[in-house]
């Protein structure tokens, strides 16, 4: 991947643009932090002299990736509910995949919900908490798959949780980092 923004790390460790104003991408510093531990710009010297070349496009779809890429372990609610769930993007579709020590105990109607905030109450209805309805739960052990809408704001919603919508009760939920 060639890469085409043009800036350097000073000798402060700050990442500057050819025009001396300091770059505030926080992902654009993270990257250039990669670039430099990685050996690819090596010395202070050469910190200083040498050029990064970023496309602006392939960063900014670096940053979206990024920002769907998350993760989070689950905690109980209701229900003992262990394992892990991840938010990937793979060849452009989202997903959310549990892992394989994802575990919880069966119940009628679960269902896997996205959940606004980073806990999710006992009551999701009841709490009047903004939530979206993903799909029925498949498996109550074990990994799975579950295909995002494409148009889904994920940025919206903070955690994951495991629900029974006959008896308004969470299992458990995993805040998403």
């Amino acid at each position: 991947m060639i890469f085409n923004l043009r800036s350097f790390c000073s000798f402060d460790g700050s990442l500057r643009s050819i025009s001396s104003e300091p770059i505030r991408n926080t992902a654009a510093l993270g990257l250039a932090s990669v670039l430099t531990i990685g050996g690819l710009v090596g010395g202070a010297s050469a910190i200083e002299s040498s050029l990064v070349e970023i496309h602006r496009s392939d960063v900014t779809s670096t940053i979206k990736a990024a920002a769907k890429n998350r993760r989070g372990n689950f905690r109980r609610v209701d229900h003992p509910t262990t394992g892990s769930v991840s938010v990937v993007t793979e060849s452009g579709d989202p997903h959310l995949l549990l892992s394989g020590d994802f575990s919880t105990d069966s119940g009628p109607a679960l269902e896997i919900i996205l959940y606004t905030g980073s806990r999710v109450p006992r009551k999701v209805e009841t709490a009047g908490g903004r939530y979206y309805r993903l799909a029925k739960l498949r498996k109550v052990r074990g990994s799975d798959r579950y295909a995002l809408p494409k148009n889904l704001n994920l940025s919206q919603y903070n955690s994951v949780a495991i629900w029974c919508e006959q008896f308004d009760v969470t299992f458990g939920y995993a805040p998403l980092n």
